[in-house]
Formats: structure tokens, sequence, C-alpha cells
């Protein structure tokens, strides 16, 4: 039996508001209501609420034709506003945690901490390394508030703000459990945003949204087809169940869910080079566009993995006296979020052991400073010191051994100017002063070749010094990180990193093209490494190589053994 009586559901979707109320019986949770209500087209845009009436008349709506009688609820948010991170920290009481949580967050999410909602969930305890994996989760104060006032608006009480990835992911456990031994991807495929939560070993190890989802195939059949966005909807529906539509539309569903697919294959590539992990076995399909046939044989044929569609209420009752049980069926995977919101209860225990991720980012948490971490945490801290110290150290007499060649690089470069100067001072027409002024321009030429060769090395191992220095970062033009802040707050450097949790052991150059090797605490600060170098104006193609476990002998500490290519540009 839960602890408490059980949220109802609200999932507020960018087409369609879908809610659902379970019960507890003698035997098993059922569904006692459920409900569906479509939303105008652009009602919400990137997770953000853009027609509050239309999201109030919609739930009013949903609560009068269904007659549903609790008003305590439980939504689910998504989008760019939304940051979610896994992080290590030392191992701590629940008290210690609550009153440590803020400073960590502060070191791993890239806002002002003010103006975000923050919740975690402990994740495992690692007493052998005294360590604790967390998953941090937080969301800007405005877009909580936003939703929570709309709900308010429409006289339903929220209770719990969760994270949709998060909510697919309770639904999964309570139908299947989670694997201890597995490594599986929860793809939530809606109209406008897809989202992937990869599960490994029964714990989030990553999730990544995309903006290519059920829209976008209704946008490629209303471009090639010249119909209405209206029109095309419907044909989409229509094709995914079977019926007759022209060819053409068959052919541009495929062709989307490839695209769709492609894009999903690129994140399950990200992971698994920067996990360590040998492969996922399983991916499960849910939300909407879901029952698009193309899009799972897509998904599979790229990934090579079995693919299957999530059914949220298999292990469900139904009450046939509220319910049209065929119609609530039929929507299974559509419903998949609404029915992992209406899972929360409003007598939640955190410290109770469970395989559920309980985030509420209604939850305003006390703000407190730094506590001193854990002896073992110090003397790591202590040695990745003295790595950083050493590296640095070597730099700088690397750089003035390099300095003083330029020195005397610029000076023969003057000297051969000079030398120009004087002979065309001396006359500019004679065919053999042509010829000397042409050698010494190509002597000139040669040198600024050299010069550059001498220098661009220097330039990008300085680069590399200022990205693993806390508070530099890398060189990038402020107009580009101000718009990159706005099209995708994930890719931005987080300020507050630590960078003594990463550090470098190789760095191999040939024709401007870079291997970096090193060892770093978790895959975060991998990501983190390399978000810094995308973003900076010297490296460029980014790209992560396999990812092995590794273990500091004399610590015994935990790490990651990484390796990135790139690109130099100087």
């Amino acid at each position: 039996m839960a602890d408490g009586r059980n949220l109802v559901g609200v999932d507020i979707g960018a087409s369609s508001i879908k809610v659902v109320q379970l019960r507890e019986t003698r035997k098993r949770l059922s569904v006692v209501r459920f409900g569906i209500a479509a939303l105008p087209p652009q009602t919400i845009v990137d997770g953000h609420i853009m027609n509050r009436a239309a999201v109030i008349e919609a739930l009013s709506s949903i609560w009068s034709t269904q007659r549903i009688p609790a008003r305590d609820v439980s939504i689910g948010v998504y989008g760019q506003s939304v940051i979610v991170r896994k992080i290590t920290v030392p191992i701590m009481t629940a008290a210690e945690l609550a009153e440590q949580i803020t400073w960590e967050a502060e070191q791993h999410i890239p806002f002002d901490i003010k103006v975000m909602n923050i919740d975690y969930e402990v994740l495992r305890r690692r007493p052998e390394a005294g360590q604790m994996d967390l998953l941090l989760v937080a969301a800007k104060k405005d877009e909580i508030n936003d939703y929570a006032s709309v709900v308010r608006e429409a006289r339903i009480k929220p209770q719990i703000v969760d994270i949709n990835a998060f909510s697919v992911q309770n639904a999964f456990e309570f139908v299947h459990g989670l694997p201890d031994d597995q490594t599986i991807a929860l793809l939530n495929v809606g109209a406008a945003v897809s989202s992937l939560n990869i599960v490994s070993r029964g714990i989030s190890a990553f999730t990544r949204e995309v903006t290519n989802a059920g829209n976008t195939v209704t946008e490629e059949i209303q471009r090639q087809l010249g119909v209405s966005f209206e029109q095309a909807e419907q044909m989409k529906i229509v094709s995914s169940q079977g019926a007759a539509v022209p060819e053409q539309v068959h052919q541009v569903v495929s062709q989307a869910c490839d695209a769709l697919a492609g894009e999903i294959q690129r994140s399950l590539d990200f992971y698994l080079a920067t996990s360590g992990e040998a492969e996922i076995q399983r991916i499960y399909v849910c939300g909407g566009s879901a029952y698009l046939a193309p899009l799972v044989s897509a998904v599979e044929k790229r990934a090579r993995v079995p693919v299957m569609v999530l059914d949220p209420l298999a292990t469900l009752a139904v009450d046939p006296k509220t319910v049209n049980e065929a119609d609530l069926r039929g929507r299974a995977a559509q419903l998949c979020v609404a029915v992992g919101l209406a899972l929360r209860t409003d007598r939640e225990r955190r410290d109770q052991e469970t395989r559920r991720v309980r985030v509420n980012l209604l939850a305003q948490r006390k703000e407190t400073t730094r506590r001193p971490a854990s002896e073992g945490s110090q003397a790591w801290l202590g040695v990745a010191l003295v790595c950083v110290l050493l590296e640095i150290v070597g730099l700088f007499v690397w750089h003035s051994a390099m300095k003083s060649d330029l020195g005397k690089l610029t000076n023969d470069n003057a000297g051969v100017l000079a030398q120009i100067d004087k002979i065309k001072k001396d006359t500019s027409e004679h065919p053999a002063v042509k010829a000397q002024l042409a050698e010494l321009k190509d002597r000139e030429d040669a040198i600024s070749k050299l010069q550059a060769a001498r220098t661009g090395p220097t330039s990008v191992l300085l680069e590399l010094s200022h990205i693993l220095t806390q508070g530099r970062g890398p060189t990038v033009d402020h107009d580009k990180l101000e718009q990159l802040k706005r099209d995708d707050p994930t890719a931005v450097p987080n300020p507050n990193w630590d960078p003594r949790k990463l550090w470098l052991t190789k760095y191999t150059e040939l024709d401007r093209s870079v291997k970096i090797e090193g060892l770093a605490r978790d895959g975060e600060d991998i990501a983190e490494f390399m978000r810094r170098l995308g973003v900076s104006d010297l490296f460029y193609d980014v790209k992560p190589l396999p990812v092995s476990e590794a273990s500091d002998k004399d610590t015994k500490i935990n790490l990651k053994q990484f390796a990135v290519s790139a690109k130099e540009r100087y």
C-alpha cells in the first residue's frame, strides 16, 4: 500500500491535456477517472504556457465532464527551462544533505541559483568509496510558478511538480520493475518534444530532449502535400490506424520518422561513448507518436535492439462504472506521463527506500552556506590540486621557452622588414632589386607561417589551461554565448564547475587535429569539459571517444578514463 492518497496526474502537453486518477483497492490500483482535452496550436511552445485561457478551459472541461471529485494534483514539466544533472557527493545524513544541496546545486547549474527551484533524489550510496550519487533537478521559478498558477486558476491544487521523463520512468517501474543487470532506454515522443531517459542497472543515468517529435512529421506532410496543419495531422493519425491515405503520405511519414530516429540514435551513441556502457538491451517507446509504426521500426533498425511500445496500464485495473475501458486502453501509450504522475501520493516519505524518482519542484529548500566535505573527499581534492599545479607549472615552463623562440623570430622578422623598406626606398624598378624583394617577401611569408605554427599550439595549450582553471573558462564571443543560452541552455558551460574533478593525462596533435585523454570523477564532468571545448573559439568538431572505468590506487576512488577528439582553429 502506498503512503497517503494518490494524486490526480495531469500531463499538460503541447497538443492536449491528459488526466488520470488512480485509487487503491483491495487487490491493486485501479483507474477510476481519465480524460483528454485538445489544445489549440501554439498554446504550449518549448514548454512555456503561451495561452493560459486555453489551458484553464481544457482543465475545467475535463474535471466537469469526467466528474473528478479530487482536486489535489501532480503535474509534469519539460523543455529547456528544466535541467537534470547526476552528481556525486560525500556520504552524509539526510539532514546534512538538505543543508548542503543548495551549495552543491550552485556548482552544477549554469544559472543564478536564486532564480531556480531545485530538488534531488538519492540514487545510490557507495559506502566503500564514501560517496553517494544524486539526481539533481532544477527549473526556473518563473516557469514553475506559471504552471502552478494556471492550474490554481482552474480551481485545482498542485501538490507536486514532477519532470515528464521521470514520470515515464516511474510508470515503467510500476509495470515492469527496473532491471538490475540491464540498460534500457525510455523514449517519450510527444507532439513538440521527444525525451530520452536511459536507465542503467535501475538508475537514471542520462536524460536528453530533442525538438523533433510528432509535430515535425505533421509539418513535413503539410509542406510536401500542400495542405493545412489540421489536415496533415489528420492524415498522420489515419495512416497510423491503417486506413487508406495517399501513398505519398506513407512515404513522408517514413522519411520524417527516420530523421527522428537518427536524432535519437545520436543521443544513444553519445551516452555509450561517455558512459563506458557496452550496449543498450531494449528501448521502450511511449507518447502520442508511439503508434506510428514507421517510427518504431526506424528506431529499431538504427539502434539494432528490440523496440517495444510501453503500456503503462498493463497491471492496472479499470473501474467500468466510471471509465470506458476500450477508449482508455486504446490511448495507453499516450497516457504514460499522466499515469506516472498519478502514482505520486500526497504523503511521500523521502527516507523510505524506493526505486522511483520522487522529485518535487514546488518544494523550497533552505539555502545554506557550504559545509566542509569529508576527509576522503579532501584527500582526493588535494591529489587533484597537486596534479593541476604540476600541469600549470609545465605549461608555464613550456610557454616561456616558446616565448623566447617567438621573440627571436619577431626580431628576425623585424630585420627582414627593415631590409625590404630600405630596398624599396633605394629603387623600386631595378630588376635585380625586384628579384631580391621577391626573395625577401618569400622569407617573410615563411617566417610568418613558422610564427603561426609556433604560437598556435601555445595559444591552444593556454586555452586548455583557462578551460581547466576555476573562475575562468573558454574564450568565447559574448554575443555567441548569450544566443546559446537562449537556444539551448543545456549546452552552456557551468561557470561554477570545479575543474579539479577532471585532469588531463595526454595531449596529441597532428595537422591541427587533437586527441585529449584524461581522468574524471563522472560522466557529467566529462560532459562539462566537452561543453567548454565546444563553445571555445579555438576548438570545433568536438567528439567523445569510448570511456572506460578506472580506479585511483591510492584513494580507491572510482574514476572515468576518457578521450576526446577535436580540431583546432588558429
